[in-house]
């Protein structure tokens, strides 16, 4: 009797927090859209649900820029839909995240740095290639911050989680690695795919009941021990 409570008090409190999570898909979190040939890229591409910055002031400074690569360009790997997004030194990619309810929030997206090479431009700068420092936030609310450990191939983050309200707020993936602006500089690149929002929502009144439910049979079984014991 004792292990059936038991057993009955998890399974309930497991699916009542099972049954409020949630995954979000931002609209193209895989970047396919535009659609671009292999081995090109597109700076701040319109047509699509992202908004992506862009301030490159001239060619004697490394490019503040966000947008979409294919795989062969920019020493990315392999995306893994073929393209990816990009952010490159200070810039940043955004789309509007709707939450329907209160909700702890974590966010998971696969990254790859641009792999490091030097090469003489065609201003005779002499660049370095590196992966650029990033951070992740909802609403104004860090969630991440770091640098990609691998150059070679994508792998999936996921990001410490926050409580919010319910409602609407901006998921932005920002670039913060600043390159010099002299005759050497570096040029950080780091790729972004597949972005999803995980929520795990509090309970409504129904899962409430299951909460109780679950805390009864367990206190319970804690009754029946100290009886037993006394």
């Amino acid at each position: 009797m004792k292990r059936i409570l038991l057993l009955t008090g998890i399974a309930l409190l497991t699916l009542s927090r099972a049954a409020n999570a949630q995954v979000i898909y931002p609209d193209d979190n895989g970047f396919q859209s535009p659609s671009l040939s292999p081995g090109t890229i597109e700076v701040a591409p319109t047509g699509t649900p992202w908004t992506f910055s862009t301030s490159y002031s001239d060619s004697t400074t490394a490019p503040n820029e966000a947008g979409i690569a294919t795989t062969g360009s920019q020493n990315i790997a392999g995306s893994p839909g073929g393209q990816s997004a990009f952010l490159q030194n200070v810039s940043s990619i955004s789309q509007s995240i709707t939450l329907s309810a209160d909700a702890s929030v974590s966010v998971t997206f696969d990254w790859e740095g641009r792999s490091p090479v030097s090469y003489t431009n065609q201003n005779n700068q002499n660049v370095t290639t590196q992966q650029d420092e990033i951070t992740v936030t909802l609403g104004g609310i860090l969630l991440f911050q770091g640098t990609p450990t691998t150059t070679t191939s994508f792998v999936t983050v996921t990001t410490a989680s926050s409580e919010f309200a319910g409602g609407t707020y901006q998921l932005v993936f920002s670039g913060i690695t600043s390159g010099a602006s002299t005759n050497t500089f570096t040029d950080s690149m780091t790729f972004i795919d597949n972005v999803q929002v995980n929520t795990d929502a509090a309970p409504e009144p129904s899962t409430c009941g299951l909460f109780a439910l679950g805390g009864v049979a367990l206190a319970a079984l804690l009754r029946k021990r100290k009886n037993s014991k006394g």
